[in-house]
Parts: C-alpha cells; structure tokens; sequence
C-alpha cells in the first residue's frame, strides 16, 4: 500500500534521507521508529537488495530505478553499487556524515522545495566528496559515534539552526575538484575520459587521489586524515594526469620517480611510491596491460633494479630488467668503481658518482654483458700468449686501440680496465689471418711483421694496420697455428701501402667515427641509411691506393654537418646529468625518436635540434 500523499523525492537525495523525511511527513516520527513501524531491518536501508528497494518503493510510490540511484545498493560481499557503477564498501564514508550548511539552510527555509525539511545528499556520503557543488563551500564533518547515529536527520548533529549559520558564515569557499565533478557525472550516467571510465569507479577516484598524494610532495600522508584543501589539491593534480590515460599516468610516473630522485632520499620502490605501492588493489592479478597496476608494474621494472623472483604488486619478477652500478658489481662480484667507469664508456650511465650513482640504473642484460667483458678480459702480458707475440708487440696494438680496451686509451682508467675484451681479441686475430694465403714456407723476399719492420724502419703496429685494411697485394701464412708469428709480408709492399694519403676534404672511416664519437660500424649502417629527405647520411667515396686495394672515404663536410646536426643518448644524459636510461625514457616520453633504430647503428642518435629545445622547456 502506498502512503499518501506521496511525498516525491529531492535531486540527488539519499534514500536514508529520503525515508526520513517520509517518517516526518507521514508519522511525525524518527525514522528508527517509523522501521519498527513497518517492520523493516535497519540494516536493510544502509545497503539494501532489490526485495528491499521494491518494498520502498510499494511504500513511497517512487520509481525503482530512482531509489537505486539514492542509495548504495548490497552487490556482495563488502561491495556496493549506485547508478549502475560498482564499488567496495569502503567508498562510503560510514564514520562520519558530511554536510554543506548552507544547503540545509535553505532546506529549512518554510516554503523551500523540501517543506522545510533537510535534505541529505547521496554524494555528501562518498569520502571522495569534499565541496558543495551547489555552494562551492567546503564540506563540514560530524563523527558518527553509534550506529543510531546513521539514521539521524542532519540537524540533529547540530545545536541550533543558529550553530548552522555560523558554520555556513565560517565555511571555506573552494571550487569543485575536477575529479568529484568527474564521479558526479559518471554516477548520473554522463561518458567522461576513456581510461577513467574503463575502471571500476572507485578504482579510478581512488588512483587519482593517491596519485596526486605523490605529485603533490605527500607519498607517506594519510588520505583520510588530509585537511579538505589539501584533498581537494591532491584529486585536481592527479585527475589531471589519469584523464590523459596511459600516457599521463606514465608521465606522472616520471614526475614522481624524478622528484624521488632529487630529493636524494634513501630507499627503493616502496619510498618512491609511497602509499601508491601500498595499495592493495594493486596486488591483484590483472592482465591488461593498460591497467593502472600493469602500467606502474612496468615502470617500476624499467626504473629500479629489481632482482628476479621479488614480489612486484602480488606477482613475481619473472627476469631483472634494470641494474645499478652497485647491484651488478655485487651480482658479478665486480669493483664498483671499474664497473662505473667501464658502464660510462659504453653509454650506459652519465659520468656522475656518489648518491647519484644509486639512482642511475641501465638494461641489466646490456650492464652484465659489460660485467662479463671485464670478468673474462685479457692483460696485456696474457695477449702475448694469447696471440704468440712479443710482450712490445702486444702493448702497442693495446695502446693504439688497435685491439681495444675494456677503456680507451688515453681515459684515467687503471687495473682490469687495461684489458681487452677477449672476443676483441679473437676478431683482431680473425681478421688479421683472414686474408693470408697458407703456404708451406715463406716465398722469395717476405718477411715476418717483425722483420719487415726492421727493414723498413717502421713501427710494427704499420705493418698490422695495413694488414687489417686489406691495402697489401699479399699476406701469406706459414704456420699459421703460430699465429701473429705466422704471418710474412714483402717490405716493398707495404712501403707503396705506406705511401698514400687520403685525399683533401676527405677523411677514412676510422678518422670519421674518431670525430663523431661512434664506432666505425655506425659510419657503415649510417652510409646505408636516408635521413627525413632520403639522403644518406654519409656518402661513400673510393679511391685507389696505388693501384691497390680501394679505399673507402667520407666527405670531410659531411662529418662536421653531423655533429652540428645530430646528437648522441651519451651526449644528452650527461649534459642533463641523468642516467641512458632515464634520458631515453624522458625523449621517448616526450616523442622524440631516434633517426634510426639503435641495433642497427648501435648507438641512439637524435636531432639535435629537437632535443635541445626540450632542454630549453
């Protein structure tokens, strides 16, 4: 049976309001009492089922679909749902009641639409609600001490409609947060942001916030325990970024990593994320990789060195993606400092020490390769035996960077550095014997590198060069497991090989990549390769030596345009004084790509210009 004359309910009234104002009108009654009345269960209207939604209505004469968008219907277990949108229990705030004074003034107002009875807000019970949106007035907080409490009228928590005024008189005037307009919205039904609205509805309020806790400067604060104002700041400055979806949250996820890192304090993920990290939702498995948990997961493991098999958000790290400088040392059981010095030289960190190197992390795979190179490196007195040369012999071909360093030459580097990587060492002595013909013994007039350069008065390492740039009409090998011993050449020769000299406005590849700061191999792909216009980036000139082999050249001009134009991760992480990595997350970020993809010039290359006007930003 429906009570009459039906009362109609208030936009965006809450139900518990609602029946309130029904016991009044109808009973002059409490509403605890006008339950008992009706034989319903308190607890049934705090979070009711659909029977208990059909038995209001029968009662009230209001439609259905409007009561389910008054109250937080019973979805489950500690879950509830309103206008359609899933949330857990906790999104509602059952420890206090939020109110705006000024709209319960006017409700009181004889004559007002409510009949001069108040009316409680559905929103004003969502924790993330924190303004009138009528008013843009701050909300006021009462604790809830009892359960009776619940089913009060909100008066009731007040002294006096006098107290009313004084609280609306002393409210602080704010502007609706972007975000809690968002949630109004979305509750009425209204499309907003894709990734937003792809998230259970308290997920996407409660990441916004917590994500602005960290924007903010607040990683280890108490949401709930945030002065309005500062919650309110903490959704526009979170939602701002969330909104723009993935790549927002990945930007923000970079705003707070470089805010970690300058603030120098000591500690891994859980300091940098703070309560973000805490958070339970996190911790559950979910698969779509632009989900908020897969998103951070990501970042996480491509910022901070984290070791295989530690639990990462509920899931195990399957393989270590990132290293620092002191956790591979320790891995490979390394000296921090080599390590350092030889992670530099290959472009994997900027050259920085101290607190900073903790925070500089690079690929672990490209980091242990470094590490492998200085563990199963040659000195210069094992490259005698190694390549069956003198002890003289073995130093120049090391000092020259003939073979390279671990370091190159003429860097303050000392010990292990010295070395050569022993697959540098197996592609010299390939390269040397490449060419030789095998012969049973010496022919007429050949000599070994030893003898040659006697004869002629030059140094060895020469005679070795000219070897390994193909320019002598004949090298033979007799003998060859002797290896460097094996090898004769005719002094005559090398002395026409000796003779040439690159023509003007021209220079070899190994001057080029000397000029440029990248490896030899890099010149080659770059010949092959066209710039935005098609145009290779070097245009390869051969000239005879003599009548000899062809000699392969690159335009002076060119190389000075491509340092003017062009510039390596190398050169922009230490300008910024910033990990390779961070840097190329930064550039990335940002859509600035390299001219070419980096396995196959082996260094990350990028216009200058652009990159230099993201530094100037």
């Amino acid at each position: 049976m429906t009570l009459l004359p039906k009362l109609e309910a208030r936009p965006g009234e809450s139900m518990t309001s609602y029946l309130n104002r029904v016991a009044r009108f109808h009973g002059n009654v409490p509403l605890t009492k006008f339950l008992d009345m009706i034989e319903l269960p308190r607890h049934e209207i705090l979070a009711p089922g659909p029977k208990t939604i059909e038995r209001v209505s029968r009662l009230t004469g209001a439609q259905v679909w409007r009561l389910e968008r008054m109250t937080f219907l019973h979805n489950g277990q500690r879950r509830r749902s309103i206008g359609g949108q899933l949330v857990q229990a906790e999104f509602v705030d059952t420890g206090a009641r939020r109110f705006c004074p000024r709209c319960l003034l006017e409700d009181l107002t004889p004559g007002s639409p409510s009949d001069g009875m108040p009316v409680g807000r559905i929103v004003w019970q969502i924790k993330a609600t924190q303004v009138c949106h009528r008013h843009n007035l701050v909300l006021k907080r009462r604790s809830i001490n009892a359960y009776p409490d619940r089913f009060k009228n909100l008066p009731e928590f007040i002294d006096s409609e006098a107290e009313l005024d004084r609280l609306a008189a002393s409210a602080e005037t704010c502007e609706i947060s972007s975000l809690q307009d968002y949630m109004m919205k979305r509750i009425a039904g209204l499309k907003g942001p894709d990734w937003l609205d792809d998230q259970p509805l308290d997920v996407a309020v409660r990441a916004c916030e917590l994500l602005g806790m960290l924007l903010i400067g607040q990683p280890g604060a108490d949401l709930e325990k945030l002065a309005p104002n500062q919650r309110i700041a903490v959704q526009v400055e979170g939602y701002e970024y969330a909104k723009a979806g993935s790549a927002g949250l990945l930007k923000a996820f970079q705003v707070i990593y470089d805010q970690h890192v300058e603030s120098g304090r000591i500690g891994g993920v859980p300091k940098a994320f703070g309560s973000l990290y805490q958070w339970p939702y996190l911790s559950k498995p979910n698969k779509d990789p632009n989900s908020f948990r897969s998103l951070l997961r990501k970042f996480i493991l491509e910022h901070f060195a984290v070791s295989e098999g530690v639990i990462v958000l509920g899931e195990p790290v399957d393989r270590q993606r990132m290293h620092t400088t002191h956790s591979l040392a320790g891995k490979a059981r390394v000296q921090v400092e080599a390590l350092r010095i030889a992670l530099v030289n290959a472009g994997l960190i900027a050259d920085v020490k101290g607190r900073s190197l903790h925070y500089q992390v690079f690929d672990a795979r490209a980091g242990e390769t470094v590490a492998e190179r200085m563990r199963t490196s040659i000195s210069t007195k094992r490259l005698e035996t190694f390549l069956n040369c003198t002890r003289g012999q073995a130093e120049q071909l090391t000092r020259s960077g003939t073979i390279p360093r671990l370091v190159p030459v003429g860097e303050a580097c000392s010990g292990v550095l010295t070395n050569v990587a022993r697959e540098d060492a197996e592609a010299f002595l390939a390269k040397l014997m490449e060419n030789a013909v095998k012969v049973p013994r010496p022919s007429k007039g050949y000599l070994d590198i030893a003898g040659a350069a006697e004869a002629l008065h030059r140094p060895a390492l020469d005679i070795v060069v000219a070897i390994l740039d193909g320019v002598l009409e004949r090298v033979e090998a007799c003998q060859p497991r002797r290896k460097f011993k094996s090898l004769h050449v005719h002094p005559e020769d090398v002395r026409r090989a000796m003779s040439y000299n690159p023509p003007a406005g021209f220079m070899t590849v190994d001057q080029a990549s000397g000029k440029l700061g990248l490896p030899p191999e890099s010149i080659y792909a770059l010949s092959a390769l066209g710039d935005a216009d098609w145009k290779p980036f070097f245009s390869e000139h051969f000239f005879s030596n003599s009548g000899s082999a062809q000699q392969r050249m690159i335009a002076a001009e060119e190389v000075a345009e491509f340092s003017t134009r062009y510039i390596t991760l190398k050169e922009y992480s230490e300008m910024m004084g910033i990990g390779s990595r961070s840097a190329s997350m930064k550039l990335t970020i940002e859509g600035i790509l390299p001219i070419a993809p980096r396995e196959t010039v082996l260094r990350a290359i990028y216009v200058r210009q652009e990159v230099l006007e993201l530094v100037d930003s």
